[in-house]
C-alpha cells in the first residue's frame, strides 16, 4: 500500500476508534506558509570509489524562493481532539559546503509525512506526530551529478508543536503555529548515497476550514 493511503486509513480508523459513541466528527483542512530554522546536524556524502565526506551541515531554508516552503494538514476532529495527516515541504540548502561539493540541496524537498494527534489545551492546540521522510536531493560532488532518481521513503520523522486558531467567519480560521521536528534519511543518489539528520524549528501561518 502507498504510504499516504496507509496514513489516510490509519487516520480514519484511529479517529473512529477514539471518538466517544454519538460524538460528532468533523473534517478540517489547513494550509500554511512559513519558514524553518535548522540547527547544524550530521551529513555524510558517499560516492562510489571515493572517501566519504562527513560534516556538521548548516542549512538555509530560503522559504520564499521556488520551490516554496509550505505545509498542509487534513484532520478528523472531535470536540477536544483530532487525528491529522500532515505533509511539510521542508527545504534545506547546504550553506557550508566543504571542498569538492559544488552545491547540495534538498529543496524538492525534505518532505515529512506524519500522522498527528492534536489536543485542545487551554488557549492552544498541542500536537505530536510521527511518520516518514520522503526527500529529493540534488547537487554536485567532485564535479559529478549527485541527485535522487525519484521520491521514496528514506527514514523516520517526529514532531511536536503548539498552535492557535482565530475564527474569521463560520468554519474559517486564521492559524499560527510553531513545531519542532527531528528526522533522519538515507537517500540513494546517482553514484552513491547520503545520510542526513535534521532538527528544525518551523514557524507557520495559514488558514483552516472545518466542514
Amino acid at each position: 500500500m502507498r504510504p499516504w493511503l496507509l496514513c489516510a486509513s490509519l487516520l480514519f480508523g484511529l479517529s473512529v476508534a477514539a471518538a466517544p459513541a454519538g460524538a460528532q466528527v468533523r473534517i478540517s483542512i489547513e494550509v500554511f506558509g512559513g519558514t524553518a530554522i535548522s540547527i547544524p546536524s550530521g551529513l555524510t556524502l558517499e560516492q562510489d570509489g571515493e572517501a566519504n565526506i562527513d560534516l556538521s551541515a548548516e542549512y538555509e531554508t530560503r522559504p520564499f524562493e521556488q520551490p516554496y516552503y509550505w505545509a498542509v494538514r487534513a484532520g478528523l476532529r472531535g470536540s477536544k481532539s483530532s487525528w491529522e495527516l500532515q505533509l511539510v515541504h521542508h527545504k534545506m540548502y547546504l550553506s557550508n559546503p566543504p571542498e569538492g561539493v559544488g552545491n547540495f540541496e534538498i529543496t524538492h524537498g525534505f518532505n515529512m509525512l506524519t500522522l498527528n494527534y492534536a489536543l485542545e489545551y487551554l488557549p492552544v492546540n498541542v500536537r505530536f506526530g510521527g511518520g516518514v521522510v520522503v526527500p529529493y536531493v540534488s547537487g554536485t560532488v567532485r564535479g559529478m551529478d549527485y541527485s535522487s532518481s525519484g521520491y521514496r521513503i528514506t527514514g523516520p520523522a517526529l514532531l511536536a508543536g503548539v498552535g492557535k486558531g482565530w475564527k474569521v467567519v463560520a468554519g474559517l480560521t486564521a492559524q499560527a503555529e510553531a513545531q519542532s521536528s527531528a528526522a533522519w534519511a538515507r537517500v540513494p543518489v546517482s553514484g552513491g548515497s547520503i545520510s542526513a539528520s535534521n532538527f528544525a524549528l518551523h514557524l507557520r501561518a495559514g488558514l483552516g476550514y472545518v466542514f
